[in-house]
């Protein structure tokens, strides 16, 4: 009898054992998947166990490209669609931290990648922001699809190698810390989609130079989100920002031009103090000169001058007229002046030639004709002057 029941209970354990494999695992694609609060999947014989810490709802799935992705099966939102987000990169494994290079796909299934969600990455400590050591120093080239729609917080920070990194066309949120700590990053352009820019969402990036905004949905510049971008000389806000906070372009020692272009319904000047953490040495540049005044009444100590855009000279022409030659362009609507540029070879650069005052004076008498010419017109508002772009002949 006894024996009877010891065979039962192992044929028991043995159905659970398989119950439990044909339940929570699956191959789709070549791909094995696998359902459980502690993951662990399986493709080409390798397998990859992640953070047990983590606890994933829904499949996980590990592919070729060193990326760990998530489906979201979310039972509390049935009829939303389901899409896969970035969870992890990389394990320990040497082999694989060797790699420079990270793809992440655009699709898995079917399903499209809409997010990047990986808050750290050292499984011994929870830090609030990764400590640099922690990270993928050695990736030096990062691929992100179009798909993608949220970097979440600290997402891509202290990728340290990377020089360029080109943010997906898709993307509404760039969260806290989403890209700080990239030592080597020079230039990015954040896209027309996204409406607030996260606390340190591009802190502590020492060479970043360049910062250009698409579109005009951008609202609001957090805390910080600028701090020690030390390489930061110069940067244009877009007319649709309403609001920076308070320290969101701290320690950027260097920027030395700012060009605020809000409208009259910004609350910038009302309730936000982050102008005194700029430089003194910072120009700031405003549209009008009521914003001028509204910048001065921060206690800003640094230059506020009044840079309204004007339009570049069209058509710029030599024409004999007589005995004589002409140099002519169109006229600029507003302009208060034009001035013209001869072209040194010497000196291999433009010279001031001559200044004309009133929107009328286009055209101007050439006495030698074998030179290059440039024209730009001006502006003077409150006592200070906006140029446009060159316009050569």
């Amino acid at each position: 009898m006894n024996k009877i029941i010891g065979l039962l209970l192992v044929m028991l354990t043995i159905i659970m054992i398989v119950f439990k494999v044909s339940a929570y695992s699956y191959s789709k694609n070549h791909y094995t998947y696998q359902i459980s609060d502690y993951d662990t999947v399986i493709e080409s014989g390798m397998t990859y166990r992640t953070n047990p810490k983590r606890h994933y709802k829904g499949d996980t799935i590990r592919i070729k490209d060193h990326v760990v992705y998530q489906r979201s099966d979310d039972i509390s939102q049935p009829d939303e669609p389901l899409y896969y987000t970035v969870v992890d990169y990389f394990d320990t494994d040497e082999a694989e931290r060797n790699a420079t290079s990270i793809r992440i796909r655009d699709t898995i299934d079917g399903l499209p990648v809409k997010e990047i969600s990986v808050f750290y990455r050292d499984t011994k400590k929870r830090a609030l922001i990764p400590n640099k050591e922690d990270c993928l120093p050695q990736i030096t080239k990062l691929t992100i699809p179009d798909s993608v729609a949220v970097i979440s917080d600290y997402a891509l920070s202290y990728f340290s190698s990377l020089k360029a990194l080109r943010l997906p066309k898709e993307l509404r949120v760039l969260g806290i810390g989403a890209c700080c700590g990239m030592d080597a990053l020079e230039q990015i352009s954040i896209p027309s989609g996204v409406e607030r820019i996260g606390e340190y969402a591009l802190y502590d990036c020492p060479n970043l130079k360049k910062v250009t905004f698409e579109g005009n949905a951008l609202s609001l510049i957090d805390s910080r989100a600028f701090g020690k971008c030390t390489a930061l000389t110069s940067i244009k806000l877009p007319a649709s920002l309403q609001h920076i906070e308070d320290s969101a372009f701290l320690g950027c020692d260097n920027l030395v031009k700012m060009n605020l272009q809000f409208t009259q319904e910004s609350t910038l000047f009302s309730d936000s103090t982050f102008l005194n953490t700029l430089s003194q040495k910072c120009c700031v540049l405003v549209l009008t000169k009521a914003m001028k005044d509204a910048v001065k009444q921060t206690g800003f100590q640094g230059v506020v001058k009044v840079k309204v855009p004007v339009k570049a000279p069209n058509r710029v022409t030599i024409k004999a007229k007589g005995s004589s030659l002409q140099l002519k362009w169109s006229k600029v609507l507003q302009a208060d002046g034009y001035r013209v540029y001869k072209y040194n070879e010497a000196a291999q650069q433009y010279t001031k030639l001559k200044t004309l005052h009133g929107a009328d004076s286009n055209t101007l008498r050439l006495v030698c004709i074998d030179e290059t010419y440039a024209v730009r017109a001006f502006r003077i508002v409150d006592g200070d002057v906006s140029w446009s772009s060159y316009r050569t002949q």
